[in-house]
């Protein structure tokens, strides 16, 4: 973590030089890594969690299996060629 007064003076140009939003937006991430990296640290689990509901929810297609047959192709050439 020694820097010399030439780095020091880099960063400083460079974070002069980036607008506000740049500056916070850069502090978040940096924030959310150091984060991320305590909770690694004492155990956290970062696998995702599936909700039980959205396991059974039924698949809701723009065009019916039914009506794609009916243009005279397979199901997923014409459900594909209908968005095109």
């Amino acid at each position: 973590m020694n820097k010399g007064l030439g780095e020091w003076k880099r960063l400083s140009q460079r974070l002069r030089g980036m607008s506000p939003r740049e500056l916070a937006d850069r502090l978040r991430q940096h924030t959310t890594a150091r984060v991320d990296f305590l909770r690694h640290k004492v155990g956290f689990d970062f696998e995702p969690r599936l909700l039980a509901g959205s396991v059974q929810a039924q698949p809701n297609y723009a065009l019916p299996a039914v009506a794609a047959r009916a243009l005279g192709g397979s199901g997923l050439f014409c459900a594909c060629a209908w968005f095109f």
